[in-house]
């Protein structure tokens, strides 16, 4: 059984949520664009990029073989 205090902070806890779920595509949005996360995606590409595919379906891989 919940005490008033404790059901006040669950519908408060609720509210805040809601608050934040009703912008959720703008923050989504802000987040996708953020300089820091096009930085490390930049980056990361670049490494994998580096990376040679150890694929077998790999084209270059095909065209040895054949």
């Amino acid at each position: 059984m919940n005490t008033h205090m404790e059901k006040h902070k669950d519908m408060e806890y609720e509210a805040r949520i809601a608050e934040l779920l009703k912008d959720k595509e703008k923050i989504i949005a802000a987040i996708k664009n953020s300089p820091g996360l096009q930085r490390r995606n930049r980056e990361a590409a670049e490494m994998l990029s580096k990376l040679k595919p150890p694929f077998p379906w790999d084209d270059d891989y095909a065209q040895k073989r054949n």
